[in-house]
């Protein structure tokens, strides 16, 4: 085997397995593309079943609802007759913008509460999807639109009753149908707090698409004498980590984190990050033993004059000598300057070095380069945070009140002044208030995700209801069963035409990391490219297709090099749609084969030379053996104006010509053999 031919195996196997780490996905968040319809007429989800959960002394109700007509008294939500035993609860739409809640206590008497119609907490426009949430305590009813607080209602029912008779209902509660589509559908047996609702919101691809979120605590000391607001108690300390173990929490380190945002790490389903600012000898003497036989590890934010025992006194701070007994054990660690003051009073000279000692005396003496920085006191603006990314990945600028939680997300700007945020635990934390601040992943009784986009049935991703479709209830989107390609009759060939990607002409794993940097996940966004990368056709695109593919064809490329099919004399749907249906030949439309003409001209060995590189002065032999611009001086390099140039937006298409973009630089580089730097699309400006 050639040296070339081992690199290239190697090279693909290092990606398979960073691409199979990026792809899974943490939380059990819906896909925005598959969601159910419903008709107006007869169509609703019901889950008939066995559980009994006993009456509700409190619950929270969130779903996402998107209506096509409005229909007054739409049983959005519910579990109600109106016969004897047969009254529950039901949430129905009301005065074109409001919300009804329908409760009872006995099965058979009731009270209805209606939101206040100037707040329009209900749905106020068609064709868009709104986020509702209603919760109840034991005493009030608390309305939420998209993740904002409503209105609220006082009422005496306590507790709710579970109709033995009735099953819940979704989009046809009380025998008035819901004209429109359902989606993410949650039920809680606690109340959630505002806080809560807006982190579903935040995190749903109907809302503000932002994905999983993640709690983080700070914590600074762990003392019986908790005579400052800063020192938590052994007792409640304890309870708060049991909390955690109880709940299913996996603590993360702030490695974990960044990997995580790099796509290089698997995110728990439910991850906790826990600070422990200064870094006290109560962490070592007092936290550590309790958190260690739970499987729990922290974080220490140190600062390096404590640490070397010049600062402040040896029975309060650690040493460095002490900080390894935990950085040993797994926990993690963050510089967190030199000598604990207040960085908005020095100059820019005293604040850069309070950042770079600290940061060097972290490698000096534990071995570990910290990437992230603590502002002491969370003291900062958007200008020490910007001197802070020059020498960190993550700035950690603010800290909030436990009762006005605020959480992280992958995307999170973490050289964003007030970007990364931490919820502080403090001496009068509660045990609500600490409850209350995990609420989005606690007491979940039952979801549906509505994600299956096939069959009759919806299944509860809790294991406990499972929900079946009406007549009149479809799904937006057929996902049709996966096929085994190995044993399948589809020529070789023709998986070419709706897998070339990046159009060079062969299907191989770049094809599926170029649409991975892309999107960022590893779920479809935009149904096209569902359509022609979606190998085994599970609504997804994910390292799962190219295996299967790789499987079928034996070889990461396709063999031999594809010529397009004639275009029909009309019809079809547009290139950037195109879904290959089961047959040896895809279906290509006129417009499919006028963007092929475009955007896949390779394919006929000849590169496509726009007006715009004519004009350039670019031919068709510099774009072929890429040249790019004719050099004009000696050390000349490639540079992303030149890859731009090489092949500018020709069709609107930009995602597709940035992919090509793409690979030409990289033929510019390799032919140069200058450093790749590959071009991205999001530096695609056009």
């Amino acid at each position: 085997m050639s040296t070339d031919s081992s690199t290239k195996i190697i090279f693909l196997g290092l990606v398979l397995t960073v691409f199979l780490i990026s792809s899974a996905l943490a939380l059990p968040l819906s896909k925005g593309n598959v969601f159910i319809n419903l008709n107006g007429k007869n169509g609703e989800v019901r889950v008939d079943d066995n559980v009994s959960s006993g009456n509700f002394p409190a619950m929270t109700w969130n779903f996402w609802v998107k209506q096509n007509k409005y229909a007054d008294g739409a049983g959005l939500i519910g579990r109600y007759a109106p016969v004897p035993q047969g009254r529950s609860f039901l949430i129905r739409t009301s005065d074109t913008t409001g919300l009804t809640v329908v409760l009872s206590q006995d099965g058979t008497n009731q009270i209805s509460y209606n939101s206040n119609i100037a707040r329009n907490c209900g749905i106020q426009n068609n064709n868009e999807w709104t986020m509702i949430t209603v919760a109840y305590n034991g005493s009030e009813v608390y309305y939420y639109r998209n993740g904002v607080y409503c209105d609220a209602d006082q009422t005496p029912i306590h507790p709710i009753f579970e109709s033995p008779v009735q099953p819940f209902r979704f989009g046809g509660a009380n025998n008035v149908y819901f004209n429109g589509s359902i989606d993410d559908i949650n039920y809680y047996s606690s109340l959630l707090t505002r806080y809560q609702a807006q982190r579903l919101y935040k995190e749903s691809e109907h809302g503000a698409n932002l994905g999983q979120s993640i709690t983080v605590l700070l914590y600074h000391q762990v003392l019986d004498n908790a005579n400052d607001a800063g020192i938590v108690t052994p007792a409640n300390f304890k309870a708060q980590m049991d909390y955690l173990k109880q709940q299913g929490f996996t603590s993360i380190t702030l490695d974990n984190y960044e990997s995580w945002r790099k796509g290089q790490f698997t995110m728990p389903d439910k991850a906790v990050l826990i600070f422990f600012d200064d870094g006290r000898q109560s962490v070592l003497d007092t936290a550590y033993p309790i958190m260690k036989p739970l499987g729990l590890k922290g974080n220490l934010a140190i600062v390096s004059d404590y640490a070397d025992g010049t600062r402040g006194s040896a029975a309060t701070y650690m040493s460095w000598n002490e900080i390894k007994t935990l950085t040993n054990d797994g926990w993690g660690v963050a510089a967190h300057s030199t000598n604990h003051t207040n960085l908005l009073t020095l100059t820019e000279q005293g604040v850069r070095q309070q950042m770079t000692i600290s940061k060097q005396k972290v490698k000096d003496n534990l071995g570990i380069t910290a990437t992230s920085f603590v502002f002491p006191f969370h003291a900062t603006n958007q200008t020490l945070t910007n001197w802070c990314g020059e020498y960190f990945n993550l700035c950690w600028t603010e800290g909030v009140r436990d009762t006005r939680p605020e959480y992280i997300y992958k995307s999170t700007n973490g050289k964003l002044y007030q970007g990364l945020k931490r919820i502080s635990i403090v001496n009068s934390t509660t045990m609500d208030t600490f409850k209350d601040i995990l609420g989005r992943e606690t007491n979940i009784e039952s979801t549906w995700l509505m994600d299956e986009g096939q069959g009759k049935v919806t299944k509860d991703s809790q294991d406990n209801r499972d929900g079946w479709l009406t007549d009149g209830a479809s799904w937006n989107t057929a996902v049709t069963p996966p096929i085994n390609i190995t044993n399948s009759t589809y020529p070789r060939l023709n998986w070419c035409n709706y897998t070339d990607i990046n159009h060079d002409t062969q299907v191989t794993i770049a094809d599926f990391i170029l649409i991975n940097n892309s999107f960022g996940r590893t779920g479809c966004v935009n149904p096209g490219w569902c359509g022609n990368a979606d190998i085994n056709r599970d609504g997804t695109v994910s390292i799962a297709d190219f295996i299967d593919l790789s499987s079928a064809l034996a070889t990461t490329g396709c063999v031999p090099a594809v010529t397009p099919p004639s275009p029909p004399a009309s019809g079809g749907t547009g290139g950037n749609n195109r879904s290959p249906p089961p047959a040896s030949t895809p279906t290509i439309s006129n417009d499919d084969w006028k963007n092929w003409e475009v955007n896949g001209e390779r394919m006929h060995g000849r590169p496509f030379l726009s007006d715009a590189q004519k004009e350039q002065g670019i031919t068709e032999e510099d774009v072929k053996k890429g040249t790019v611009n004719k050099p004009d001086k000696k050390g000349d390099t490639p540079k992303k104006d030149d890859a731009l140039k090489l092949n500018p937006v020709s069709d609107g298409n930009k995602f597709r010509d940035v992919l090509r973009l793409d690979n030409q630089l990289r033929d510019v580089q390799k032919r140069d053999k200058k450093p790749e730097k590959l071009l991205k699309v999001k530096d695609h400006k056009d």
